[in-house]
Formats: C-alpha cells, sequence, structure tokens
C-alpha cells in the first residue's frame, strides 16, 4: 500500500503552498502520470530531454512557464514523492507527513535501493 505522501505525488492531489508562479495551462500538473503525458509532447529530442532547452523553448514560443516540462520534471517529482519535497521559500520544510526516504535529496538518492529502479524506468523511456 503506497503511503499517503507517494499516492497524493501519483495522482495530482498533493496540495503545494502558491509561490506566485502563473496558473498552469491544465489543471492537473502536478501528478506524476500529468508531468509525464506533458513530456511527450515536446516537438524534438533536445527540448524533451531536459529543462533549459524546455525553457527556452517555451521563451520562444510565447508560452506560459508550464506549457511544456521535459523529462526531468516526473523524474524529480519521483525524487520528491518518494523522499519528501522542498517547499520554495521554507528551509527544510515537510508539511507532507510521511514524506521518507533518501530520495529527495540529491547528496543521498543512491543510498535508497528505489533508485535504480527509478533510474532503470528514465533510461527506458530515453
Amino acid at each position: 500500500m503506497l503511503n499517503s505522501n507517494v499516492k497524493a505525488w501519483m495522482d495530482g492531489t498533493v496540495q503545494i503552498t502558491p509561490d506566485g508562479d502563473p496558473d498552469t495551462r491544465i489543471l492537473d500538473t502536478y501528478s506524476v502520470f500529468s508531468r509525464f503525458q506533458i513530456c511527450l509532447e515536446a516537438p524534438n529530442y533536445t527540448v524533451f530531454s531536459n529543462k533549459a532547452s524546455m525553457a527556452q523553448y517555451i521563451v520562444e514560443h510565447g508560452g506560459q512557464p508550464h506549457y511544456g516540462v521535459a523529462l526531468e520534471e516526473p523524474h524529480n517529482t519521483i525524487h520528491l514523492a518518494l523522499g519528501g519535497f522542498y517547499q520554495k521559500g521554507v528551509y527544510n520544510a515537510d508539511p507532507i507527513l510521511g514524506a521518507s526516504g533518501d530520495m529527495g535529496e540529491n547528496e543521498t538518492a543512491a543510498f535508497d535501493p528505489i533508485f535504480y529502479l527509478h533510474h532503470a524506468f528514465i533510461d527506458y523511456t530515453f
């Protein structure tokens, strides 16, 4: 059974404090599934593969910040769902109880056994 934090990230019901960014282009952009669907709409591999290229594509095509997402977005979301997440402007925040594990920290993510399964899937997607 999934803990409530992971389930909330997977199904898009996670509650994140608004940080002043514009509204997203579709209602459900927090769920992993939604981010994965949006990244598959990328026009080419470069835009699909990294956030910097996606950001440039968005600027060049007049889209809002959430107009598109690179594969890094759903990838990062899994890390955050399994290991906790960073809340903008709040030091060491963990407002969703049950977030645990090492996946949320770059320095410790590889110590979590699920890290390898997660990255095997990302490799499969590429």
